[in-house]
């Protein structure tokens, strides 16, 4: 499909949303079947309890499609281990309205979503551990991350056992 399409035609939305959460777990399988310690941007949790929500929102799944997509998001998280802590990026809305505007691809989420996105995030959070989680604001971190690596590697190894 051209770029810019999907946007138009709702009808792929559930046709996308599938697609990404398979192939979401199966980075996570492979990961798993790794000897290394992994890190996956996103992932299934946020491509559905954020993503998958905002196109429900955005009119692009009915209710029936985001049902469709509940049920194939919980018979999949059901399968691998849940990940042993998660990291929640915090930026400034400038921030994220800059990187969403330099993006090349097809957005969804705009910047006049991030209230909503993080009500989403914020709603599936709530139902994890705290301990699990770790909020980073990266709102003035350089292209590499080095410093986020930083503090995700040491709190890596205080929760989770990493060398």
């Amino acid at each position: 499909m051209p770029p810019g399409r999907f946007a138009e035609a709702s009808r792929y939305a559930v046709a996308n949303r599938v697609d990404y959460f398979f192939l979401r777990a199966e980075q996570e399988k492979s990961l798993g079947a790794s000897p290394h310690v992994g890190l996956i941007d996103g992932g299934l949790d946020l491509d559905f309890h954020c993503f998958t929500r905002l196109f429900h929102y955005r009119n692009l799944l009915t209710d029936a499609e985001l049902g469709l997509c509940r049920r194939v998001y919980h018979l999949i998280r059901e399968r691998p281990p849940q990940p042993e802590f998660l990291i929640r990026r915090c930026a400034e809305e400038r921030t994220l309205t800059s990187a969403l505007s330099t993006r090349d691809r097809i957005n969804i989420a705009r910047a006049e979503h991030t209230a909503l996105f993080d009500s989403f995030l914020d709603e599936w959070l709530a139902s994890i551990r705290l301990a699990q989680v770790l909020a980073i604001d990266v709102s003035k971190e350089t292209l590499d991350y080095e410093g986020s690596v930083k503090i995700i590697l040491k709190s890596a190894r205080n929760t989770v056992g990493i060398q």
